[in-house]
């Protein structure tokens, strides 16, 4: 299966008004194929299985790649705007599987067209759905996971990863949303010890209040920004951000999966990659 998506060229800005339209006027797309312009060549390494979780209504719909007996787990958590989809069609599930560990990517309740059921969970519940749902999949507690938010997939990260410090190697933060309850008892010292990737677009307040914040919250953290990007800023540099999560997790020979080049250039200057220089706490 060839996906191809829309994309805005490096040397193009996104407008605030684009990026508006795509962020409401299609909440919980199933694809993000239906946007952006990057060839995804469906090689079977990524797979649909489904759980149910007590006291929910619907099964939760996830993808999985990578062996299911590995020791090492990356959750991957979209955005309101998005499915699970998204992360097999920028390549990131193949490429974690390729590096031999095992990559799961829910459908969280409420989005993703109602694939894991049409009811959103409210605050208090999604305090504590990784864990159940970590749970069922049969992930042992005494094992730790790197857990990938992306923008509202913060609302269920960030609460896990604050309350269950002993089960968490690192945290991926695409500006991810932060969480009144999981942050209610920081103070201004770090809340949580957890290697934290901070990934931003320039051109979503990368400088703004909401970075600021989600790195106080980490002792251990580094912030990169993807020149010319928007909010979903892995959508415009899909292997780069692959690269990028690959040497976070310490998969440093790991092979990204080559669908189309990365769009480097901004304005006649070529990005220089920065190096990653925090790695999770395996």
């Amino acid at each position: 299966r060839l996906v191809r998506f829309l994309a805005v060229g490096a040397d193009a800005p996104m407008s605030g008004a684009w990026l508006l339209w795509l962020l409401l006027a299609h909440p919980g797309s199933a694809r993000a194929s239906d946007h952006f312009d990057v060839d995804y060549r469906d090689a079977g390494r990524v797979t649909d299985a489904q759980l149910e979780i007590q006291g929910l209504p619907n099964p939760i719909h996830f993808l999985q790649s990578g062996p299911k007996g590995a020791s090492k787990l990356v959750v991957f958590l979209h955005g309101a705007a998005f499915s699970a989809r998204m992360w097999q069609e920028i390549g990131v599930l193949d490429a974690v599987g390729l590096a031999g560990m095992r990559a799961v990517a829910p459908d969280l309740p409420g989005y993703a067209n109602g694939l894991s059921g049409h009811r959103k969970q409210i605050q208090q519940d999604r305090q504590t759905f990784l864990v159940q749902f970590l749970d069922v999949l049969g992930w042992p507690s005494s094992s730790k996971v790197v857990i990938v938010a992306a923008s509202m997939g913060g609302t269920y990260g960030l609460p896990f990863v604050i309350a269950q410090p002993e089960r968490v190697a690192g945290y991926v933060t695409i500006a991810a949303l932060l969480d009144s309850l999981a942050t209610a008892g920081c103070s201004d010292t770090p809340c949580s010890s957890a290697p934290c990737l901070l990934i931003w677009g320039e051109l979503d307040d990368a400088n703004g209040d909401k970075p600021r914040m989600t790195e106080a919250l980490f002792g251990i953290h580094q912030k990169v920004v993807y020149p010319n990007a928007p909010h979903p800023c892995y959508l415009k540099y899909p292997e780069l951000f692959s690269r990028q999560v690959l040497s976070f997790l310490g998969a440093v020979n790991a092979t990204v999966p080559t669908h189309a080049p990365d769009q480097v250039s901004v304005t006649g200057k070529v990005y220089k990659e920065p190096h990653i220089s925090v790695h999770a706490a395996w």
